[in-house]
């Protein structure tokens, strides 16, 4: 299981930050690795007769405030639409078996 901490330290809310995809984390996605700007990435893979709908949300959190969740969920660093950098940690925790 795998836990991420994400911390926003420089932000401003609603104009970038983390975006989540609600629930997402019940569904059970096929995803495959493909390379994005020379990382390793995971990709959902559709067959050709799916079609997929995904609406991330823009998470409002403030500097100093902590994002805790599970890896299973989608989510995403938005473009950012503010006047200044977003600057955050992530903290992956992995707990084996």
């Amino acid at each position: 299981y795998t836990l991420k901490c994400w911390i926003p330290l420089e932000c401003e809310p609603g104009a970038n930050g983390l975006a989540v995809v609600p629930h997402s984390h019940h569904y059970g996605w096929n995803t495959v690795t493909s390379e994005v700007e020379g990382l390793s990435r995971p990709k959902i893979e559709l067959s050709p007769d799916q079609t997929l709908i995904i609406e991330p949300a823009l998470l409002n959190t403030p500097p100093g405030n902590v994002v805790l969740f599970g890896d299973r969920l989608l989510h995403e660093g938005v473009v950012n639409r503010g006047a200044k950098p977003r600057v955050s940690a992530e903290v992956t925790l992995v707990a084996k078996r």
